[in-house]
């Protein structure tokens, strides 16, 4: 009778002898296929690259800390929340006008800081010329155009920063604000702004 010898995985590799380990218990190889299958527990392989690991069992899990429940941060709820959006979208509305020339940085003046007037004014662009077929000018802000989309996040309730995509000479921009205020009853400030 015959005895047949179970097949060899095709994908098992060999056993080799384990290469020279250094003096500080780490075996360096080039390849991954360089690493030995039996390895003696407790031993640091080096990979290319500086990548390292432990051959053995997970160490156990440290036992003296007993497990926290996971608890979700606390929701910040700004009380003026709505408020905030309403003014966000005026001055987004504002500083869209001032970039496309239709109203003068001059009238930012008691809602901006120096350096975010000084951004808009470098950053716009001359009134257009509007001429109607008859002759005629027409008004500031008249004309379709598309609403923009604004966004809003608070990171404490006396700031907030503002991002809003719209079109600004037939093109699609975003537009990012920051505003602040001393505390809930004084008036916001734009201290920041960045067409994008």
């Amino acid at each position: 009778m015959t005895t047949s010898s179970p097949p060899a995985d095709p994908l098992a590799r060999p056993r080799t002898a384990l290469p020279a380990v250094s003096e500080h218990g780490e075996l360096v190889v080039r390849t991954p296929e360089e690493v030995p299958v039996d390895l003696p527990p407790g031993l640091v392989v080096v990979l290319p690259g500086g990548f390292r690991m432990r051959s053995g069992a997970a160490p156990p899990p440290d036992r003296s800390d007993p497990p926290r429940a996971h608890v979700p941060p606390p929701e910040i709820t700004v009380p003026d929340a709505e408020r905030t959006r309403a003014r966000a979208a005026e001055l987004v509305r504002l500083v869209r006008e001032v970039l496309t020339g239709r109203r003068p940085v001059a009238q930012l003046t008691c809602l901006a800081t120096p350096q975010a007037l000084r951004y808009l004014r470098a950053t716009a662009r001359p009134a257009p010329r509007r001429i109607r077929p008859d002759g005629r000018a027409r008004a500031p802000g008249c004309g379709g155009r598309a609403a923009p989309s604004v966004h809003v996040g608070q990171p404490h309730p006396d700031a907030a920063e503002i991002c809003a995509t719209l079109p600004i000479s037939g093109r699609v921009r975003a537009l990012s604000l920051r505003i602040d205020r001393a505390d809930g009853s004084s008036p916001w400030v734009l201290t920041a702004a960045r067409l994008l």
